[in-house]
């Protein structure tokens, strides 16, 4: 049985942000990871960017390394988190998968295949939420002969060139992708959403709208919904939007809205 004081199930940014913070206040943990760290992250799509802002992005008590653009790209967060993992001399155990965890008298008991057991009082479980990709099932899916392929299993458009793609969802990774397979030379790129999508600009006279979207949130919509307006896609075809600002829509909806970049959402 491998004793330990804390043990945090995942090496994603929650999962390291947890064990930054706790060695800054002298507490060791022990990191389970089921792959590497980060490992989410690695498999995304090649011109991803964070839709959040390096300034926002950022672990406790560790910046991004002078030099790195205002949204970091997928390379970038990845050397991050690693770098991460060694300035705050954390101790990470990849290719453990926990597959149960019990109450074990004052503690908990984690099991895993490969490496037996582990006890902690404490258990911080930060294996994201986003980890499995699932493709609902639509009627008629098994008769389509065409391509279906989920967005965690998309690369880049050089396998779609000259192809008619449907997009289905308009969240940040569906606009993005949609976006990649239109200037990667896809014949035609339609998206698919099953409500107007709430869209807020990732940069406003080249600074982060992010900071600026946090603080507006304290303060009344009437006010907050000022400055940070829904933008319309209405010239694209798309209804517009019943809930016209950042904090009406946040108050209203069970999502958060698209951070997007100006190219993106212009009319073709």
């Amino acid at each position: 049985m491998n004793e330990q004081r804390v043990l945090i199930v995942g090496a994603g940014p929650a999962g390291l942000a947890a064990a930054g913070a706790l060695a800054h206040l002298g507490i060791k943990s022990l990191i389970l990871e089921r792959d590497s760290v980060g490992s989410s992250w690695r498999g995304r799509y090649d011109r991803l960017r964070l839709n959040s802002s390096r300034w926002t992005s950022k672990l406790p008590h560790s910046r991004y390394k002078r030099g790195t653009p205002l949204f970091p790209t997928r390379e970038q967060l990845v050397q991050y988190l690693e770098e991460y993992v060694a300035q705050h001399e954390l101790d990470v155990r990849p290719q453990i998968s926990v597959e149960r965890i019990d109450p074990d008298g004052d503690s908990w008991r984690l099991e895993t295949p490969s490496a037996g057991s582990f006890r902690a009082p404490q258990v911080i479980v930060a294996a994201g939420f986003e980890h499995t990709p699932v493709i609902p099932d639509w009627p008629g899916r098994e008769l389509y002969r065409g391509r279906l392929l989920h967005a965690a299993d998309y690369r880049n458009a050089e396998s779609f060139r000259g192809a008619d793609v449907l997009v289905v969802g308009p969240g940040c990774s569906g606009m993005e992708i949609a976006y990649d397979l239109v200037e990667g030379g896809a014949m035609r790129v339609r998206l698919a959403a099953r409500t107007p999508p709430g869209i807020v600009l990732r940069a406003q006279g080249g600074l982060p709208t992010d900071p600026i979207a946090i603080a507006l949130l304290r303060v009344p919509p009437r006010i907050a919904d000022a400055p940070m307006r829904i933008v319309s896609l209405s010239a694209s075809g798309a209804p517009e939007n019943s809930r016209s600002g950042l904090s009406l829509w946040v108050l209203s909806q069970t999502t958060c809205p698209v951070s997007a970049s100006v190219a993106m959402i212009r009319p073709s």
